[in-house]
């Protein structure tokens, strides 16, 4: 269910099954099965930084782990009856990585790590933006996060599609509006990417409707703060 390209050689995996795994030249080895009680992890992101690789699971308890070929760790483990993470992604410098998912609360939850994934701590809403109800994040093979730089971009879908946006690697946010189609629960955003700064676009639709081509396909020249629909 989500997968971290290395080489032209190497893959690494994530699958449903609880099972972390990599594919060299066509062979495929499991590095990695885990059950944390009686629960098989359900992965939907798997991230790198460099020296490690981060899996972390979807639904209650979130699940966070830290490997390599020899070892794995539980590095952050959330409870709530509404934890849902959908994507996680390190910044370049590979201390510094954040996780997304659904409100527990008010506001997105939001995980950070500046040691290299070693500890995670998520943000209280006094320090993110109120989502409406309904409004989420998609589970869209770790697409809806992008990060140039000291800068992340997540985007959501739901109640409303909009996106959020850091320049300080996760500490302070602002939110925008767009124009795409939202209001229910298969609409929104489901990925964003952007080539530079400024320079973005963010694509999705409705899931439940696939045929309808309409108001799904966005871009941005002003580093997200404005859309225009294409």
């Amino acid at each position: 269910r989500a997968i971290r390209v290395l080489s032209t050689n190497e893959v690494h995996y994530a699958a449903a099954n609880g099972e972390l795994g990599c594919i060299t030249n066509n062979n495929k080895k499991e590095l990695h099965n885990i059950k944390h009680d009686s629960i098989i992890p359900n992965y939907r992101s798997l991230a790198y930084n460099g020296k490690d690789f981060f899996a972390l699971s979807i639904a209650n308890p979130a699940l966070l782990y830290k490997y390599n070929k020899n070892e794995i760790q539980l590095v952050y483990k959330e409870e709530h009856d509404k934890v849902f993470y959908d994507s996680m992604k390190f910044f370049a410098d590979g201390k510094h990585g954040i996780a997304v998912g659904d409100p527990t609360d008010t506001c997105p939850s939001i995980i950070l790590t500046s040691d290299g994934g070693n500890s995670w701590t998520k943000l209280s809403c006094e320090s993110l933006p109120v989502f409406e109800e309904g409004e989420a994040f998609f589970a869209a093979s770790n697409t809806n996060i992008k990060i140039v730089g000291n800068t992340v971009w997540i985007a959501s879908g739901g109640k409303k599609a909009r996106v959020l946006k850091s320049t300080d690697k996760g500490q302070n946010w602002e939110i925008y509006d767009t124009p795409f189609i939202q209001g229910n629960g298969p609409q929104g955003i489901y990925s964003i990417d952007f080539t530079d700064e400024n320079n973005g676009i963010i694509i999705g639709g409705d899931y439940s409707k696939p045929n309808e081509n309409k108001a799904n396909k966005a871009i941005t020249t002003d580093g997200g703060k404005t859309w225009t629909l294409v």
